[in-house]
């Protein structure tokens, strides 16, 4: 969803001053040409974005724009990054990209890497359990066509 893109991609300009467009793509697995589009979208929103051009160039946001991301406690993302990784890894939702990138954008006081985690969970299912899988996604499809 582009919607989510476009703040995932606002999160990581948040994070860091510049950001190569390439490294943009690769993290919302998306094109570079997509990168771009959603840069003079966001500068159409009237955001302050900037690029630079070059190899030591890229994508940044202008230092006087802020907003506060302190939305969660440490904790938090880590069960928050733990569960959606794994419920990721068991479904294979790509949508759930967006959502870890959004999370791991958010500063740490501790400044440790979220992403490696203190645990990890292993959903993924051999051949054999196919079935368990089908089972899985009817009763998430269930869920999701009841509630929202």
């Amino acid at each position: 969803m582009k919607i989510d893109r476009l703040i995932t991609l606002i999160m990581i300009l948040l994070e860091r001053e510049v950001v190569s467009a390439r490294e943009l793509a690769e993290r919302l697995e998306v094109s570079r040409r997509t990168i771009y589009r959603d840069i003079d979208t966001l500068t159409f929103a009237g955001l302050p974005v900037f690029t630079h051009q070059g190899a030591m160039g890229g994508v940044g946001l202008m230092k006087s724009y802020k907003m506060d991301k302190l939305l969660f406690t440490h904790h938090d993302i880590e069960i928050l990054l733990t569960s959606l990784n794994s419920y990721r890894q068991l479904f294979g939702h790509k949508r759930f990209v967006h959502v870890v990138e959004k999370l791991n954008a958010i500063p740490h006081e501790s400044g440790a890497d979220l992403t490696k985690g203190r645990f990890a969970v292993d959903l993924s299912l051999n051949q054999g359990n196919e079935s368990l899988r089908n089972l899985l996604s009817f009763i998430e499809n269930s869920f999701s066509l009841n509630f929202f």
